[in-house]
This record gives C-alpha cells, sequence and structure tokens, in this order.
C-alpha cells in the first residue's frame, strides 16, 4: 500500500494546480461532406449553444484569438454574412450537429 500512496503523492505533485474540465455536452459533430474544418464547426456548435468566444476558448483550450480565426474561416466559407448566419447555415446544411 505504501507504493501506491507514494505514486499518487507524487502524481500530485507532478501537477499540483492544473485542473481539466471538459463540457457537459458531447463534442459537436462535423460530417465529412462539410466545407468547414472540425474547428471550426466545433467554434460554430459551441456559438450555437450561445458560448462566448472566451468560453469556447476555454472548452477548446485554444486562445480567444484562435477562435475568432476559426470561427471568421467559417462564415468565409459559408458565405454568410455574420457568425449567427453561419451558424443557421451550417446547422440546415446538417454540416454541423447540436445536441
Amino acid at each position: 500500500m505504501k507504493a501506491n500512496s507514494s505514486s499518487i503523492q507524487t502524481s500530485k505533485l507532478i501537477n499540483p494546480s492544473i485542473t481539466f474540465t471538459r463540457p457537459v455536452r458531447s463534442r459537436p459533430s462535423v460530417t465529412n461532406k462539410s466545407p468547414i474544418t472540425l474547428r471550426e464547426g466545433e467554434c460554430l456548435s459551441w456559438a450555437a449553444v450561445g458560448k462566448t468566444a472566451n468560453e469556447i476558448a476555454a472548452v477548446l483550450n485554444i486562445s480567444e484569438h484562435t477562435v475568432h480565426f476559426h470561427t471568421k474561416n467559417a462564415i468565409k466559407k459559408l458565405n454568410a454574412s455574420n457568425k449567427t448566419h453561419a451558424v443557421v447555415i451550417a446547422i440546415l446544411a446538417k454540416y454541423i450537429t447540436v445536441k
């Protein structure tokens, strides 16, 4: 038992302040025929459920700037006027699914 408690203590020392949280929702999916990338689809899917760019960045473990980059690319690829329009196009075309 001592070996187990030592390994537990060691793992605590290695990552004492790192905590990972995962979203409650399952990971959004992007179809194979989609003109948008998986990451662009993830950003749009999270936006569809009301997440801000800052919240999406935290969920995907990327910067807020990168979220804006992926969102803007998706908007261009879908010929949308804005993020909301891109979300609607992606959902109606079944490029993304939102649960």
